[in-house]
């Protein structure tokens, strides 16, 4: 057996990693998007936790 790789999988890999690239900034560009109609909107960024009406009561 020989470790060389078939010719037709450099041009699969190519394609894979540049679909991979193409959504990895997509999704860089929607998080974006977010912040800044966020920010225009004067609205904090959802952090996973329930917005706070006002300060935490005292422990």
């Amino acid at each position: 057996m020989t470790d060389q790789a078939h010719p037709g999988n450099d041009e699969a890999l190519r394609a894979s990693q540049e679909a991979i690239d193409e959504a990895k900034a997509a999704a860089t560009e929607a998080g974006e998007a977010d912040k800044r109609a966020a920010a225009e909107q004067d609205l904090p960024l959802e952090s996973g936790s329930a917005a706070a009406d006002g300060p935490a009561p005292a422990a």
